[in-house]
């Protein structure tokens, strides 16, 4: 699977593992990294596999115990996200 880090005519098509290796990096840091990889997780969520996704929110979940944890409110904002996406036919 190959994932668009951003849509522009700039854009790059990377793997899954690319993009999550990136959220690993971004994920302790306070730097602009977190933005830029938050909208690319943001762009391609959908397509990530699930496990993937659950990945990712058990190890924001996880960093969030540090007290030294940064950019709770970003962070926090991709733990919305779904999951499984719900089946739209049901109300």
């Amino acid at each position: 699977m190959t994932l668009t880090l951003r849509k522009s005519p700039a854009s790059l098509t990377v793997s899954e593992d690319i993009l999550f290796f990136s959220f690993r990096y971004a994920l302790h840091r306070r730097a602009a990294s977190v933005t830029l990889v938050i909208n690319a997780l943001a762009t391609n969520w959908s397509q990530l596999h699930q496990l993937t996704r659950q990945q990712i929110h058990d190890e924001i979940r996880f960093a969030m115990k540090s007290p030294e944890f940064c950019d709770v409110p970003a962070w926090e904002e991709v733990l919305g996200w779904y999951i499984e996406y719900p089946d739209p036919t049901i109300a």
